[in-house]
């Protein structure tokens, strides 16, 4: 079960202001708060983004490859692009990939080996802030990450962050991300809040 974390890349000014705005898929049963000022990202933005990043051509195949097998539920970043003299856009991604496993356990197994598999391969230094552990959103079982991540942006060097959660539901899985990086890229707070609003249908 290959996973892919996608790393692109706002100062939250919504976390004072409270001014979200509410995103439902009732396909699948999913809800977000969206800070008001954030804006959306279609699939093609993300792929485009990727050109920014000093990928090899076999690492952008390998992302090109897990993006396509999964289906965007929702993206939203800070702007729609990398501006210049930025190195980053703070993120929030939502994907609904296949899930093969049957028991919560081996669904938590599957997803932790293809972090450290497939994705922890694509970058030059990767480590974890947060060990994957269980949690709890909106009442069910998820997994949980905080990684830390180094690329590089037209030749310099990138810190970012990544906190993952991983929450089956039958045969597929949200995976969830939120993308961000240190001083004016930090947006830990305005995640925490963000994940309190999410809300998934049984």
């Amino acid at each position: 079960m290959k996973m892919f974390l996608i790393i692109l890349l706002a100062l939250p000014f919504e976390l004072l202001s409270q001014n979200f705005e509410r995103l439902t898929n009732n396909e699948y049963g999913f809800s977000i708060d969206k800070p008001r000022k954030w804006v959306m990202w279609e699939m093609q933005e993300i792929k485009n983004n990727f050109t920014k990043f000093d990928f090899t051509a076999k690492q952008k195949g390998e992302i090109m490859t897990n993006t396509n097998q999964s289906v965007l539920i929702f993206s939203f970043g800070r702007s729609n692009r990398i501006k210049k003299g930025e190195t980053m856009v703070p993120l929030v991604q939502i994907y609904l990939r296949s899930n093969p496993e049957t028991t919560f356990d081996g669904f938590e197994g599957a997803f932790t080996r293809s972090i450290n598999e497939d994705v922890r391969p694509l970058f030059k230094e990767f480590e974890y802030l947060e060990q994957p552990s269980r949690i709890e959103l909106d009442g069910k079982q998820a997994v949980s990450m905080l990684t830390k991540s180094k690329l590089l942006h037209n030749g310099t060097e990138v810190i970012s962050r990544s906190r993952i959660i991983a929450v089956p539901k039958g045969s597929y899985f949200f995976q969830i991300s939120f993308i961000d990086g240190d001083g004016d890229y930090d947006c830990q707070e305005l995640f925490l809040k963000i994940i309190d609003s999410i809300d998934i249908e049984d």
